[in-house]
């Protein structure tokens, strides 16, 4: 049953969770309460790359950051340029999708296929 306070949920009457302060979670009985807290430090991970402080949205910036993990290494690495078969995107991969978007922008408008350069 949820309480009145628009910002707070009660689930199943046992397990309060606050929307405003989503990184704390009570667990309350008859005999005592314990306060949870996710991360409230912000722990670090390889590379120096550090993961959003508490509070923030869980998934996006945790995909953004492992999508960029073997670029952060290979800059800390000091390779280069990118292999062909980079694990990362690539000035030439965003350039690709550039031009996708771009063909398919002009097959809408024209009704007809279009190549796209290599």
């Amino acid at each position: 049953m949820a309480e009145r306070d628009p910002s707070k949920v009660d689930v199943a009457g046992s397990i309060p969770v606050s929307r405003s302060n989503p990184e704390h979670l009570w667990l309350r009985s008859r005999d005592e309460a314990r306060l949870l807290v996710r991360d409230a430090g912000g722990a670090q991970t390889d590379y120096g790359i550090p993961s959003l402080p508490a509070g923030h949205p869980e998934g996006w910036g945790e995909a953004l950051r492992d999508l960029l993990r073997p670029f952060y290494a290979a800059v800390a690495a000091d390779e280069a340029s990118p292999p062909r078969d980079a694990p990362y995107p690539t000035l030439n991969a965003g350039a690709r999708g550039i031009a996708f978007v771009d063909a398919a922008i002009k097959s809408s408008a024209s009704g007809s296929w279009v190549s796209i350069d290599r």
